[in-house]
């Protein structure tokens, strides 16, 4: 049930509009400009770790990273905690797929058939993510 849930989590993504002056992002709008390494910072505005249910069972967001090549093609891994019955657990998602650019648009194509294709705004160093159960996903390129 909790893969389930961060399952869904992770594919229930949809734009999310922000902004940032940071001149070292990218700046051309062209996918090699948009290549990189973005880990996740911030969930709703929370620094990690960031609890996202709380109740007989605990799950709470650790670190998470999307890796974009030039090649686009991407690599993605999320680590969340969970706590049952007072023993904690360190559970992670990875996975891989396509993307590409659409407009201001990152468009996700997951490799695992259940994720479906999700989308994302890069500006500056971030990319941001919105999801159902906790938005916006923010991560910072390195």
């Amino acid at each position: 049930m909790i893969k389930r849930l961060l399952s869904t989590l992770v594919a229930v993504l949809a734009l999310a509009a922000c902004s940032d002056d940071d001149p070292t992002g990218p700046d051309d709008g062209t996918p090699a400009s948009l290549v990189g390494v973005y880990r996740l910072v911030t969930v709703n505005g929370d620094s990690l770790p960031v609890l996202l249910r709380d109740d007989s069972v605990r799950v709470a967001i650790t670190s998470g990273f999307y890796n974009l090549n030039v090649d686009e093609t991407f690599t993605y891994g999320i680590a969340y905690s969970v706590s049952r019955n007072g023993a904690t657990t360190i559970e992670t998602e990875e996975g891989n797929g396509e993307w590409g650019q659409n407009n201001d648009a990152v468009i996700f194509l997951y490799a695992n058939e259940e994720l479906f294709p999700e989308a994302g705004t890069v500006s500056g160093r971030y990319l941001y993510m919105t999801v159902i159960l906790a938005s916006p996903y923010v991560f910072r390129r390195e």
